[in-house]
């Protein structure tokens, strides 16, 4: 039967209660189910959940299926098997070239939306810059992920290796002023050096990254018995040290860590300063 727009009720029109003065949707024999329809029960016995496919629920064998008119695949995500899921996504991307070149995020359907928010949602800080890039509109829906870069704990860099200069740079933002605890985003960051992120950031108490960084990159020389042995101070977090008392230290030969007392290194003239590789950091 077909209404007023020339469509029927399997395709987009649904029928409303006959009750008077209901304009709740009809769901069986005319009427809602405030108004006497009632959803049949499962046939399997002592269950008194709803019927969903074949006179029986979900918990006794009924699978949810697609929505769309004739497709008898597996439910997915809202109310779409996979592969009209996917179709709608695309649909809803080729609607947004009709909106106009001043369209925002706003204007994006809300199922893509709320896809997109799911991914900067995640907390990884390669998808929040990622989608900080596409448009000015985006970048301000970012930000207040984009603000936890660098301050807060956050996926992602697992295999980024770490541009120093760009990343100190990057340390120049307000956020980073007055922080105690600075995390280094990429996970490949063994040329950053402790005493030029200290001197970005006074204020710094802890510098978080999983593995060793060089506290000054300049080669030291500490004594054990009768030998000199050359090593460079190191930092990481999770090692504690006292600060003129001990010093964690990785020695040349064998490069392995040790914590050794501040009274054993010795003065000489022979040191060096270490070289920078330039790599890529995303800010």
């Amino acid at each position: 039967m077909k209404h007023g727009n020339g469509s029927c009720h399997l395709h987009g029109i649904r029928r409303k209660c006959s009750f008077p003065q209901c304009w709740n949707n009809a769901v069986r024999a005319g009427v809602c189910v405030q108004h006497g329809s009632k959803k049949k029960q499962c046939s399997e016995n002592g269950c008194t959940n709803n019927a969903v496919r074949k006179g029986v629920c979900i918990n006794h064998g009924a699978k949810r299926y697609c929505t769309v008119i004739d497709c008898g695949k597996a439910l997915f995500q809202t109310g779409k098997c996979r592969h009209h899921f996917r179709l709608s996504l695309a649909a809803s991307s080729i609607d947004m070239c009709h909106v106009g070149l001043h369209a925002t995020i706003m204007d994006i359907p809300d199922l893509t939306l709320e896809v997109i928010q799911q991914y900067v949602g995640m907390n990884n800080w390669e998808n929040v810059i990622a989608f900080a890039g596409v448009c000015k509109s985006w970048k301000e829906s970012t930000e207040t992920y984009r603000l936890k870069i660098g301050v807060e704990p956050m996926e992602g860099g697992g295999e980024r290796k770490l541009n120093v200069d760009g990343f100190l740079s990057y340390l120049d933002h307000e956020k980073f002023r007055l922080a105690e605890t600075i995390y280094v985003p990429c996970a490949k960051s063994d040329k950053l050096l402790y005493c030029e992120v200290k001197e970005k950031c006074p204020r710094m108490r802890d510098l978080i990254h999983n593995k060793w960084l060089m506290m000054t990159g300049i080669t030291e020389f500490v004594e054990e018995g009768q030998s000199r042995h050359p090593c460079y101070r190191m930092y990481k977090h999770d090692h504690p040290f006292f600060d003129g008392v001990n010093a964690w230290v990785r020695w040349f030969w064998d490069r392995k860590y040790k914590l050794v007392m501040e009274s054993q290194f010795v003065l000489d003239n022979n040191t060096r300063q270490r070289s920078r590789i330039q790599t890529t950091f995303y800010s």
